[in-house]
């Protein structure tokens, strides 16, 4: 028998390649950032945690998507309700796909806290309610079209 110097090799993990474009809104500049499935942020400038979630590999590119996410923002900053959500892709742990569910189902025009949010996630998850404030600020704009102030309770 003879010995083969063979290394099995596996694929490293694929990132998924994140698009970008730029947003001018009434209250500053917003970095919009999607992948194939939908959008996966959106961020304006200075935020804390800006693109944190943003893959290495993103490139600025020009997609139907970002014209469609443009539109409904536009209108949303014009004061009407879009009537529509631009495609998503929330990923993230059972925790964060927790936050995104409450954030989702906030009505349009209905102000929430983020302590409010942030005290219901706590008590579906057993999570801190510091924890879901922070989940709570990736999406500053677009979820269902609703607003929540960052203080009060």
């Amino acid at each position: 028998m003879t010995k083969t110097d063979f290394t099995p090799t596996t694929p490293p993990l694929a990132r998924p390649v994140h698009y970008t474009c730029r947003y001018q809104s009434p209250l500053g500049g917003i970095t919009i950032a999607a992948d194939s499935e939908g959008l996966t942020g959106l961020w304006f400038d200075g935020q804390k945690y800006f693109a944190a979630t943003l893959s290495p590999a993103c490139e600025s590119r020009p997609l139907p998507l970002f014209e469609e996410t443009r539109r409904w923002l536009d209108l949303y900053f014009s004061g009407k309700n879009p009537g529509y959500l631009p495609p998503l892709h929330l990923t993230g742990t059972p925790f964060r796909m927790a936050v995104w569910e409450i954030l989702c189902s906030i009505p349009y025009g209905q102000t929430v806290t983020y302590g409010e949010i942030a005290r219901k996630v706590a008590r579906q998850n057993g999570k801190t309610a510091l924890s879901a404030q922070r989940q709570a600020t990736r999406w500053g704009t677009i979820r269902s079209a609703s607003s929540y102030p960052a203080t009060g309770s």
